[in-house]
């Protein structure tokens, strides 16, 4: 499982963007969103990388 905190995650619609950008990455991850605690977790096939990549190709900031 990857946890990342994204800061720049805001509302809801940047909930909806993000989880887009990965399941175009993966499709079979599994994506559990806090919009209150700006976190995101994911199982996935991919490294924490390429879940980053994808995230900050969207136009977000993990860390």
């Amino acid at each position: 499982m990857i946890q990342l905190t994204i800061s720049d995650m805001a509302c809801g619609a940047c909930v909806e963007r993000i989880e887009a950008a990965i399941a175009a990455l993966d499709t079979q991850a599994t994506i559990k969103t806090n919009l209150d605690n700006k976190q995101v977790q994911v199982t996935s096939q991919h490294s924490d990388a390429e879940i980053r990549q994808a995230i900050a190709a969207a136009g977000y900031t993990p860390t």
